[in-house]
């Protein structure tokens, strides 16, 4: 996925759980972090989201706000917690290009 550094609006990352009805996973919380890609999220790098049926897809997708500023450009993975106690799985979900990167490597 690739934003502008100067943009505002929602990201949508898909989220689906072998076995796990949409309607129930959707009724769960779930936190979004964008971190280098060779790191892990840590406490402070996880942001609240929501979850939405993605408009493309209709399907469950972590909805978070991303607002100009809220990331320097490079490039980060995705990742998804979701709070479905007793368990709170993290999943990786992809890489994220904000701002112009040209030069640096996928």
């Amino acid at each position: 996925m690739d934003i502008p550094a100067t943009w505002t609006g929602y990201v949508y990352i898909p989220v689906t759980a072998a076995g796990v009805d949409p309607a129930t996973l959707m009724g769960f919380a779930v936190d979004v972090a964008f971190v280098s890609e060779t790191a892990e999220p840590a406490s402070g790098d996880w942001k609240a989201a929501t979850f939405v049926a993605d408009p493309a897809t209709t399907r469950p997708a972590a909805r978070l706000l991303v607002t100009a500023g809220d990331y320097p450009a490079a490039l980060y993975m995705a990742w998804v917690r979701v709070h479905a106690p007793p368990e709170m799985p993290v999943i990786r979900s992809g890489r994220v290009r904000v701002g112009d990167t040209r030069g640096t490597a996928p």
